[in-house]
């Protein structure tokens, strides 16, 4: 399965027990104020919304780690090869302070 096949899995996932979760909890503080319906319509509506937005970062976790796994591999390999491999070169910063305050 590909990365981007399992980041879409986790947020229909995500918006499925969402859903499922908020229905539930909303039909039994609806039926509580006498209005299961009404609850579990609710419940259900933020339910969807919050696993949604769960089961999208957890993809996006999902991606951004497989993409970080395939840099790291591709640039091994291309050093293997003998070839030259990009990389950020840290320069030393240079920080001009003020001068203490005369006695």
């Amino acid at each position: 399965m590909s990365p981007q096949e399992t980041a879409n899995r986790n947020a229909v996932t995500g918006a499925g027990v969402g859903t499922v979760i908020g229905a539930g909890a909303g039909a039994l503080l609806g039926a509580a104020s006498g209005h299961p319906g009404a609850g579990a319509a609710i419940g259900a509506g933020t339910g969807l919304l919050f696993g949604t937005a769960a089961g999208a970062s957890s993809g996006q976790a999902y991606g951004a780690e497989a993409q970080r796994r395939y840099d790291n591999t591709y640039v091994q390999c291309m050093y293997s090869k003998g070839n030259q491999v990009p990389g950020a070169v840290r320069r030393p910063v240079r920080r001009y302070y003020a001068p203490p305050p005369p006695y």
